[in-house]
C-alpha cells in the first residue's frame, strides 16, 4: 500500500514538473524571430550565445530587438568583442517583465518604468545597472539606462510580436549597451576625423587642432568619458569678425573646453541634469572654483536640451541633435557658441574697429597762409606736409582736428558694445 502512494507521488510530482517545464518553455525566441528577416542578426547571436536558452527557460519577458542596421552598426563598432561580452549585451535586451507599448502610453508623460533585465541576474551588476528606464515621451518612447548619466537612448519602434502575458518582442533603432562596456572594449575614437566627416563644423575643428586642445580631449575619453557641445559653422559666423582671434591661446582653450563635460551624458543624462550647474573641461583648467560652469534645462516632456550660456542669438543654445554617440564619447550638435560669463569683458568688446587714418606726426606748428578774404571769415588755410594747400578764388579750407577725430573713434566703439556681437 505504503509502495502504491509512492508510486503515485511520484507520478504527480512528475506531472507538475512537467507542467512547469512546459508553462515555461511556452515559446521559442529563435522561432519566432524565424518569421522575422529584419532580426536575422539579433537572431543569431542569441543562438550563439546560449542567451536564446535562458529566454526559452523563462516566462514572462518582454525582448527589445535591434534591427539588422542597428546590431551590424554595433557589431562594427566592437569587431573583437567575446563571447561573454556579447552574451552580456544580448541579456541586456531581456526585460524580465511582461511590458506593452500601451503600458508605456498610459503613464503620465515624462515619467518611466524601471525595469530589471536578464543582465541583473547574472551578479557582475552594481546597483541599477542591470535595469533599464522605459520612457513616456512626447512623441516616442525611449529606452535608457536607470544609471542615468551614463544612459544612451533608444527608441521602441513598434510592436514585432505578442503571445499576451508570456512573451512581447518590442523593436528598437539601436543597441543598448551596459554600463561600462565601452570603456572597456572600444579604442578612443578620432575626434577631428568625426566631425570632419560629418562636415559643418570646420571651424570648431580647425581650432580644436590649433590649439591642441583635441589632443586633451581624446585622453579624457580613457578616463570618465567626455560629453562635447559642438557649434555648427553658422554659429561662429554669427560672432563679430575677429572676436575669435581677439582671445590669447590660453583664452581660446578656456572656451573651447567650456563646450565640453569631463564624462559621458547622454541626451537622458542631460534631462536629468535639468536646472543644474554642471564644471565643464575649462572648470577644471581654471583656478577659481566653480567658474566656467554651465547650466542645463531639460525637458522631459518634449525631449528637448537647453543650455544657459552668453550667446550672440540670446541666453539660451539649444542642443539640435546627437552627432556621434559611442561611450565614451557623445558629441551634441549646438545652434549658438557658448560664451561663459567670465569672458563678459571680451565679449563686450564688440566688432573690431576699422583703423583710424594715419596722421603724420608734427613737432612744430605748419606755416599758414593768410589772404584778405580768410581773414575777414576768421579762417586759416593751413598748409598740408604731403601736398600743397588747395587754393581758389574764394577759399577752400581744410582744419587738421586729431583730437576731434579719436574722440569720435572712442564713441563708435562705446556704441558698438554687444555680446559678441
Amino acid at each position: 500500500m505504503a509502495r502504491k502512494k509512492a508510486a503515485a507521488s511520484s507520478l504527480v510530482c512528475s506531472l507538475l514538473l512537467s507542467f512547469i517545464l512546459v508553462s515555461t518553455a511556452a515559446h521559442n525566441i529563435t522561432e519566432i524571430l524565424e518569421g522575422y528577416p529584419d532580426f536575422t542578426v539579433f537572431n543569431q547571436m542569441l543562438s550563439n550565445t546560449g542567451v536564446a536558452d535562458e529566454i526559452n527557460a523563462r516566462a514572462t519577458l518582454t525582448i527589445l530587438a535591434p534591427s539588422n542596421d542597428a546590431m551590424n552598426a554595433f557589431k562594427a563598432a566592437n569587431p573583437d568583442i567575446s563571447l561573454e561580452k556579447a552574451a552580456d549585451v544580448l541579456r541586456y535586451h531581456v526585460l524580465l517583465r511582461y511590458v506593452t507599448v500601451t503600458d508605456i502610453t498610459d503613464l503620465e508623460v515624462g515619467k518611466y518604468l524601471e525595469v530589471s533585465t536578464l543582465y541583473s541576474t547574472t551578479g557582475r551588476t552594481g546597483f541599477d545597472e542591470g535595469d533599464v528606464n522605459i520612457f513616456n515621451g512626447l512623441t516616442k518612447i525611449l529606452v535608457g539606462h536607470a544609471v542615468r548619466d551614463n544612459s544612451t537612448m533608444s527608441v521602441i519602434v513598434s510592436t514585432v510580436y505578442q503571445q499576451p502575458l508570456e512573451i512581447n518582442v518590442l523593436m528598437i533603432d539601436r543597441t543598448l549597451e551596459p554600463v561600462g562596456f565601452a570603456q572597456a572594449n572600444r579604442d578612443t575614437a578620432n575626434i577631428t576625423a568625426i566631425l570632419v566627416e560629418l562636415g559643418g563644423y570646420t571651424t570648431f575643428t580647425k581650432l580644436l587642432m590649433q590649439t591642441g586642445v583635441d589632443e586633451t580631449f581624446n585622453v579624457l575619453q580613457t578616463r570618465n568619458g567626455i560629453t562635447i557641445f559642438v557649434p555648427t559653422d553658422d554659429a561662429f559666423d554669427a560672432l563679430a569678425g575677429g572676436w575669435i582671434e581677439r582671445l590669447d591661446l590660453e583664452q581660446q582653450k578656456l572656451l573651447l573646453s567650456y563646450h565640453a563635460l569631463a564624462r559621458y551624458r547622454s541626451q537622458v543624462g542631460l534631462l536629468f541634469a535639468n536646472g543644474s550647474f554642471i564644471p565643464t573641461v575649462a572648470t577644471t583648467m581654471d583656478s577659481t572654483p566653480n567658474s566656467f560652469q554651465l547650466s542645463i534645462e531639460g525637458d522631459q516632456v518634449s525631449v528637448t536640451v537647453t543650455i544657459l550660456s552668453s550667446t550672440p542669438k540670446g541666453p539660451k543654445v539649444t542642443v539640435m541633435s546627437t552627432l556621434y554617440d559611442g561611450n565614451p564619447l557623445i558629441m551634441f550638435s549646438i545652434d549658438a557658441v557658448l560664451c561663459p560669463v567670465e569672458f563678459s569683458h571680451l565679449t563686450r568688446l564688440g566688432p573690431v574697429p576699422a583703423p583710424a587714418p594715419s596722421i603724420a606726426p608734427q613737432l612744430e606748428p605748419p606755416p599758414v597762409n593768410v589772404d584778405n578774404n580768410s581773414r575777414s571769415r576768421g579762417r586759416v588755410q593751413t598748409v598740408s606736409p604731403v601736398a600743397p594747400p588747395v587754393t581758389s578764388t574764394g577759399y577752400t579750407a581744410s582744419v587738421q582736428r586729431p583730437v576731434l577725430t579719436s574722440l569720435l573713434s572712442i564713441v563708435a566703439i562705446f556704441l558698438g558694445c554687444s555680446w559678441c556681437l
